[in-house]
């Protein structure tokens, strides 16, 4: 996944290592820009240049430097830069993050225990990213985060470790923030609440915690009707406080509706799940269907999947919408096996005759092949079938391919399947 850099962050590093070091100014400058022009092989070799000078021990310069490496593929170098950077940081947010890269990108690489391992160690850094305030979620939402880590914002347990891990960074006193969001990146401006509540700041924070602990017990619980009607009272709750509300309260509220967001997105997870487990039971039952070669009720089943499936379309999430073209994709291909069965069993195939070419050869034909009365018509192997005795067409994708030895069976294909009629057999239409 991009991790996001901030022009801001760069220059503020720079200008930071410069004030000791001005022989670093050209390798340093060059080293931002191929960043941000994402030329990683140059980056390298600007950090190299800067290795024995105060700004070769910038953190910013050396995370730089460590999603240069993991880019080229040297995952090696990146981990062991990224090792270095977060014994001295441990709490650098970009570096967790970027260091659960590495540990994803080795674990596609790994097999048995080992990718095993490396896939809980990349997950564990996420956690650790988050609780240090990584917008973790933001990054996970983009194509490198889902190829990385496939599903993982749709595991409502791992999202929910991401809501507990992040605990630490919220209502602790002093300086609040949403504990999803960049460190360097700033809300613009604060949406504009209704009426103040009445409670003095102590008072509001000890509510808001009370509301953020009882959603997370009951998301722990998977209480998930509950929590939605908790969910609703804590965002009642929050259009209370109003513009005339101190900084101090309105940080809060912010922080409030930060945790409203995450637990709303839990909820929608949960959905989510619901309406694939809901969806993955319609195809079971399509399957038994199947094998019980009761294909009318197939077919009704997949009328059944495929409205389930227009309901998840309406969702807002995208997810929903994704989710539900795989179930249709396993549910038509079922519902079209299902189909070319129900039209063979209503063909009108009447085998009143068969003629097997050895047998007439015997009787001195001079040119025999086999043949076949069907619908009152003499068929050879390879010939359309005509089931509309009244208008005399061919019935599309219907041939005969095959006269049995015995004189007493016709294959017929349709469609691409092969079915057998007996001499004698009828077909009601």
């Amino acid at each position: 996944m991009k991790l996001y850099l901030c022009a801001a962050a760069l220059c503020a590093s720079a200008a930071s290592a410069l004030a000791d070091d001005g022989g670093a100014f050209v390798p340093l400058n060059q080293l931002r820009e191929a960043a941000r022009g994402e030329r990683w092989s140059e980056v390298v070799a600007r950090y190299r240049e800067l290795l024995d000078t105060p700004s070769g021990r910038d953190a910013t310069v050396r995370f730089l430097y460590a999603r240069a490496e993991l880019e080229l593929g040297a995952l090696a170098s990146a981990e062991s830069a990224l090792g270095d950077l977060l014994t001295d940081v441990p709490q650098h947010t970009r570096a967790l993050a970027l260091l659960a890269q590495v540990r994803a990108t080795q674990a596609a690489r790994a097999e048995g225990l080992e990718r095993e391992a490396l896939a809980v160690q990349a997950r564990d850094a996420l956690l650790a990213a988050a609780a240090a305030g990584h917008h973790v979620t933001r990054d996970l939402a983009t194509p490198d985060g889902e190829r990385l880590f496939p599903g993982a914002l749709e595991d409502a347990g791992f999202v929910l470790e991401l809501l507990r891990a992040a605990r630490a960074r919220t209502l602790g006193g002093g300086a609040l923030r949403d504990p999803f969001s960049s460190p360097l990146r700033r809300e613009a401006e604060e949406p504009p609440p209704e009426r103040e509540v009445p409670l003095d700041l102590e008072a509001l924070e000890a509510k808001i915690r009370a509301f953020h602990q009882e959603l997370t017990e009951l998301a722990r619980a998977e209480d998930y009707a509950a929590l939605e009607g908790r969910i609703e009272a804590f965002g009642d709750f929050l259009t209370r406080i109003g513009p005339e509300a101190s900084a101090a309260s309105r940080r809060l509220r912010q922080d409030g509706e930060v945790w409203l967001g995450e637990f709303r997105a839990v909820l929608a997870m949960v959905r989510l799940q619901e309406h694939v487990a809901e969806g993955n039971a319609c195809l079971r039952a399509m399957w038994r269907a199947v094998e019980a070669e009761a294909f009318p009720e197939v077919l009704d089943g997949f009328a059944q999947l495929e409205a389930h499936c227009a309901s998840m379309r309406e969702a807002e999430d995208p997810a929903f919408a994704r989710n539900a073209e795989q179930l249709l994709l396993r549910g038509r291909a079922l519902a079209e096996k299902a189909r070319v069965q129900v039209e063979i069993a209503a063909l009108r195939l009447e085998v009143t005759g068969i003629v097997i070419a050895s047998t007439a050869a015997s009787q001195g034909a001079a040119r025999a092949y086999d043949t076949a009365i069907v619908n009152d018509r003499i068929l050879r192997v390879g010939d359309p079938v005509v089931t509309d005795t009244a208008h005399d067409a061919p019935h599309p994708g219907l041939r005969l391919v095959a006269i049995g030895a015995s004189g007493t069976t016709v294959t017929f294909a349709y469609e691409g399947v092969e079915f057998l009629r007996g001499l004698g057999a009828q077909r009601e239409e």
